[in-house]
């Protein structure tokens, strides 16, 4: 492209920077004038937005304004501080990507503006994917690792002070492991001399597993990360290594199979109300009163069946959950999300949970 053009009454346009001669001839006389065509340099950048607050995995286009509209420089370039809380395309669109703050410059000429962005999660809702980043959806998110499926929304740390004291910002629900086991709660209690909960109390600053049956009871409180700090000490007390707690055990290898992320709980034996509220879902008046009731089981299992490792919530066997009921028998719910009680001996399924 020419530096400038001229046209036959002499108007001269810039094209690009540079210099050129424009010659005038008249009657094999001519003349000349030297043209130095320079830059316009941008003055400002004009953006739609600067501060955004968006949903992990939203997205939203910054619209950008170069002055004066004539500057010879009209490429931006778009950077993130942070690209992995959002990302920004060439475009100036933004992907919200994890929760956090970061800030997204564009640059034209030297110049520079720019927009602040805070990536928030939405409500979590019952049915929701749960990853490996600690993030959640509706929809499942194939570029994300999916660990677990949330079954009850809500601040599990409300009955349970351990939780609260350790973890006091998972207040937003409880999400249910994608593989479970089938195996005795504690084969050798017979052998142990003592109730677990008698043992807990004795030993820790854990609050008792034992419960019984009415409606103040632990048998109706969100208390399974307690009981499971107890049962742990409890499980890895050398003193106790003759009887050990498998359930507690298959809780322990499944934290290292299954990284949880670090804004969770980590993974725990639930309560008996957890496993109720995995099967039946919210039920005010006390759990022991339940009678074939699943009516939250089909969701869960619907949301794991779209996850081709996942194992569905059994609808024909019993889990073990944390709570004690006698030195014994340790609580079960069956397929109908009845209650039970059985010896520690008995095999059932095991499955773990975190708070989130």
């Amino acid at each position: 492209m020419n530096v400038a053009v001229v046209d036959s009454a002499g108007m001269v346009t810039a094209m690009k920077t540079g210099e050129a001669t424009v010659t005038a001839e008249f009657m094999g006389v001519t003349a000349e004038c030297k043209i130095n065509v320079v830059d316009i340099p941008v003055s400002e950048i004009r953006l739609s937005s600067d501060k955004l607050s968006l949903f992990a995995g939203e997205t939203s286009t910054i619209e950008a304004v170069i002055l004066p509209i004539n500057a010879t420089d009209q490429e931006i370039s778009w950077t993130s501080s942070d690209a992995s809380v959002a990302s920004v395309s060439a475009a100036g669109e933004v992907t919200a990507l994890a929760t956090g703050e970061t800030t997204i410059t564009a640059e034209c000429g030297g110049i520079t503006e720019e927009c602040s962005i805070t990536v928030v999660m939405p409500d979590a809702k019952t049915g929701d994917y749960y990853y490996s980043d600690g993030t959640w959806s509706s929809e499942l998110n194939g570029d994300k690792e999916v660990i677990g499926i949330v079954f009850w929304v809500g601040d599990p740390t409300f009955n349970d002070n351990a939780l609260k004291s350790e973890h006091p910002d998972c207040t937003h629900g409880l999400v249910i492991a994608l593989n479970e086991t089938e195996s005795a709660w504690q084969e050798n209690w017979s052998s142990c001399g003592t109730s677990i909960s008698d043992w807990i109390t004795a030993n820790t600053d854990y609050a008792a597993i034992a419960t019984g049956t009415n409606m103040g009871d632990p048998l109706n409180t969100i208390i399974g990360y307690n009981n499971t700090c107890g049962i742990e000490a409890f499980h890895t007390d050398p003193s106790n290594s003759a009887w050990p707690v498998q359930a507690m055990q298959y809780i322990m290898d499944y934290r290292e199979q299954c990284p949880a992320p670090e804004t969770s709980s980590d993974w725990y034996l639930p309560s008996i109300k957890e496993l109720s509220l995995l099967i039946t879902g919210i039920y005010d008046n006390n759990i022991y009163n339940i009678g074939n009731n699943t009516s939250n089981r089909p969701l869960i299992n619907e949301k794991l069946s779209s996850i081709p490792e996942a194992v569905l919530i059994s609808e024909s066997k019993m889990y073990h959950s944390s709570s004690e009921n006698l030195w014994s028998y340790i609580y079960q719910i069956n397929n109908t999300g009845m209650l039970m009680a059985y010896d520690k001996s008995y095999s059932c399924l095991v499955r773990a949970v975190l708070a989130f």
